[in-house]
């Protein structure tokens, strides 16, 4: 009796040792309705195909946790910004920091923001420290005034200009674009601008 309480206590440990304080909790994303529910720091996991045809989209500003789309695909966005918009960054996202976007296609996406001082990518207008895989972009049409790519606008420290610098680290793996980008600075195929980063 003592040995099999003793085994119980000790397999009462081992599962408390090796049980995460903190679940990873996950946000399943069926609808259009869900996906503009996404917050700042929320894991995400794609259930479906999303059409946001006659969709008023804005970008979700700032992400820092994870998207897997599981190959889903996201499509008919299109992001009309103003010379009154105080958005600086424009994509799916404005702003990618510490996050995680992975199995994910994007199709027929379109972005107007011919403005100064503004990036525009198909996943996000600016990038930190984030890493972005299994990606693809077709039928996009990107228009920004200042600094343009098919996956993201601008890689660079929140202060590029400071002595010391924060390390900034984007990994791009395994995606692709198809459209047309046009911006009145820089512009590339996948990057806009990459600028003391790596």
């Amino acid at each position: 009796m003592k040995t099999i309480l003793r085994m119980g206590l000790l397999l009462s440990l081992f599962i408390s040792l090796h049980t995460p304080t903190h679940a990873l909790e996950v946000k399943e994303v069926y609808t259009v309705d869900d996906w503009l529910t996404i917050e700042v720091g929320d894991h995400v996991l794609l259930m479906n195909d999303l059409d946001f045809d006659d969709v008023d989209y804005m970008p979700i500003p700032l992400f820092s946790g994870s998207l897997d789309g599981q190959k889903y695909t996201i499509k008919n966005v299109t992001i009309n910004l103003s010379e009154e918009s105080l958005e600086p960054n424009v994509g799916l996202f404005g702003q990618l920091s510490g996050a995680s976007i992975r199995n994910l296609n994007v199709d027929r996406l379109t972005i107007d923001a011919p403005i100064e001082m503004v990036s525009v990518g198909s996943i996000a207008g600016r990038a930190l420290n984030s890493t972005l895989e299994n990606i693809a972009i077709s039928n996009a049409e990107l228009n920004s005034g200042f600094n343009a790519g098919g996956l993201i606008g601008t890689i660079e420290p929140l202060d590029p200009w400071a002595e010391v610098l924060e390390p900034n680290e984007v990994q791009i793996n395994q995606t692709s674009f198809n459209g047309t980008i046009k911006g009145g600075f820089q512009v590339g195929g996948l990057i806009g601008s990459v600028n003391r980063s790596t």
